[in-house]
């Protein structure tokens, strides 16, 4: 870099050494040449510099300062408004401040952006001790801020059922699966069936239906398409920087394609049924359930 500073696979190469070694003021200051001379897009490039900020923040709150990684904290969320993680940081280091309603401003904001189970359990932490009904309220502001998003239906579902609210709670729930069934929204319907009617059989045809059901969204990354749970600015698998993605993960759709049918009656209270199978073992990637047709019982 210093004999040709311009020289592209150069820069990058350093910038990619420094984040995986976690120096991260050295990154920050290769990216700000890199971008200078426009060797990264410059949305990528403020991405970056994003997760960046995150680390330092991170880093900065580790050695005691607080103040610097609440200032590092907010600009990250800013800049890396797609991903939940630096917005749930920046709102758990205003709670500790006790700045309530900053912090559920920051969540509101980065709901409408990127809607996450993350966000929607700190949003549950700021309003905790909160009487069910006004937590319902709450969670209505929040899903406010993009109603037709998956999670703002699961978020006001998880809301009303713990306020005993069957009926709200069974609408949202409708309106989620409307955008696919999951196993966590099943899950939810199985609780729900528990908690409103007692009646196993139900609350069993749901988890049933779990199996079968998309698999939940979680972070793949871009670079060698493996999993996590946990986000990272740097992927556990290959190591590579700013790579993971909230999606639900490719194999997703060929896994149910494989698997029984099932369908919604919804005038009976979203009861499922099964269709071609009756009865459904446990399926993962890689299993003989995957390899093989599954065969009727």
């Amino acid at each position: 870099m210093a004999l040709r500073p311009g020289t592209r696979w150069a820069v990058l190469g350093r910038f990619d050494l420094e984040a995986r070694e976690g120096r991260w003021e050295a990154a920050r200051e290769t990216l700000a040449k890199a971008a200078k001379r426009r060797l990264f897009p410059p949305e990528q490039a403020r991405h970056h510099r994003g997760v960046i900020l995150h680390e330092l923040s991170c880093t900065a709150l580790a050695g005691g300062d607080q103040r610097r990684a609440i200032a590092l904290a907010a600009e990250a969320r800013v800049l890396a408004d797609d991903l939940a993680t630096p917005a749930v940081h920046h709102a758990q280091l205003l709670l500790r401040e006790r700045r309530i309603g900053r912090a559920a401003k920051a969540i509101e904001r980065a709901w409408r952006i990127a809607p996450h189970p993350d966000l929607a359990r700190v949003y549950d932490a700021i309003h905790d001790g909160e009487p069910p009904l006004i937590r319902v309220k709450s969670f209505e502001r929040l899903a406010a801020q993009n109603p037709t998003a998956r999670e703002s239906y699961l978020a006001l579902a998880e809301a009303a059922l713990d306020a005993q609210l069957w009926g709200e709670a069974r609408r949202h729930l409708k309106d989620a699966l409307a955008t696919g069934a999951t196993p966590r929204l099943c899950r939810l319907m199985a609780r729900l069936e528990e908690a409103e009617h007692g009646e196993r059989g139900p609350v069993r045809e749901w988890l049933d239906r779990a199996v079968g059901a998309t698999p939940d969204p979680r972070y793949v990354c871009g670079s060698c398409s493996r999993e996590s749970l946990d986000w990272g600015s740097r992927c556990p698998h290959c190591g590579a920087f700013d790579a993971l993605s909230w999606r639900t993960p490719a194999w997703a759709s060929e896994l149910v394609s494989r698997l029984p049918k099932f369908s919604v009656a919804t005038s009976a209270g979203l009861a499922p049924t099964l269709e071609g199978a009756t009865n459904i073992d446990s399926v993962r990637p890689g299993s003989s359930a995957v390899e093989q047709p599954l065969r009727k019982r």
